[in-house]
């Protein structure tokens, strides 16, 4: 699985890939080292010098390439971009600069040490110093890398904009008409336990015991709750999760929900409901089923 950037979540790396960030590696040495003395490319090929030169700028742009990565990586965890723009700018420009600058000065020192060659050589630099090489692919592998991140950014900004407006939306509260036909009530949603056929009326039962008698439909009102929360387990009742006290498997493979508060009867579930009336109670991540010497199983 790829590695992807923190707070945007479900995703592919925004960063290039390992092939795509050593063709990246060697465009770069191919610039640094441009332009290229007049005589055919394959002939400078035969120059001891020319590989030397290209051998040390490629291996310091494979270096840097590795550690920016690592290093946009670790910054997209320490500092979102939709919290922490400034902060996550500057640690790209000092860390993602400094840090491959310094190892590739390391490097280079070691690969013309170790070839014993001058590093202001002509040959060897292009008229070039190698230390000005190095700081500006840092400076380009930084920018690459940058752009990458901003990029993934707002790309995922916006898809999850897109995808908000896209979202239904629900009710924060209800206006309920009561059976005299002269009054509205106004309920919040989060204080629902349960709503249920009653006569020619539905009733609503909230956590803390009060009951409201009015016209809409279980039909009507479904439509205006979010299903997360609430779901049409029967014909008659309409529930959350929270309002379950305990569930109890029956002969025709069917469940009684026993609700909080109390029903008079158990809630009847259909065997071909049963199933998915379970998975969507175990689904509350915050609460959890565990078993009890009932036949049924109690939610905490």
């Amino acid at each position: 699985m790829k590695r992807t950037a923190p707070g945007l979540s479900e995703k592919e790396s925004p960063y290039p890939n390992g092939l795509l960030m050593v063709a990246i590696s060697l465009a770069v040495s191919v610039y640094i080292l441009w332009p290229f003395p007049d005589e055919p490319f394959f002939k400078l090929l035969t120059h001891h010098w020319f590989l030397h030169s290209f051998s040390v700028i490629f291996t310091i742009a494979v270096a840097q390439v590795w550690l920016i990565f690592i290093i946009s990586d670790w910054l997209d965890e320490k500092y979102r971009w939709d919290k922490k723009f400034y902060h996550r700018i500057l640690g790209q420009v000092l860390t993602g600069w400094i840090v491959p600058v310094a190892v590739s000065a390391f490097i280079s020192w070691f690969w013309f040490r170790y070839l014993q060659a001058d590093i202001h050589s002509i040959r060897y630099a292009y008229n070039r110093y190698m230390f000005k090489a190095i700081m500006d692919i840092a400076m380009i592998l930084n920018l690459i890398y940058l752009a990458c991140s901003i990029g993934w950014f707002l790309k995922m900004r916006l898809k999850e904009e897109e995808k908000e407006l896209g979202k239904p939306s629900f009710a924060d509260h209800l206006y309920l008409q009561i059976p005299d036909g002269k009054e509205e009530i106004k309920v919040q949603v989060n204080e629902i336990a349960y709503l249920c056929r009653q006569g020619k009326g539905t009733m609503l039962r909230a956590y803390d015991g009060r009951a409201f008698i009015f016209w809409e439909s279980l039909d009507k009102l479904e439509k205006q709750l979010d299903p997360h929360h609430f779901s049409r387990v029967s014909r008659t009742y309409i529930i959350t999760r929270k309002a379950v006290r305990s569930w109890q498997r029956q002969a025709d493979r069917g469940i009684h929900l026993e609700l909080e508060p109390k029903t008079a009867l158990p809630v009847k579930i259909s065997r071909d409901k049963a199933a998915l009336v379970i998975s969507w109670l175990k689904s509350e991540q915050k609460r959890k089923l565990s078993s009890s010497k009932s036949p049924g199983g109690y939610i905490e």
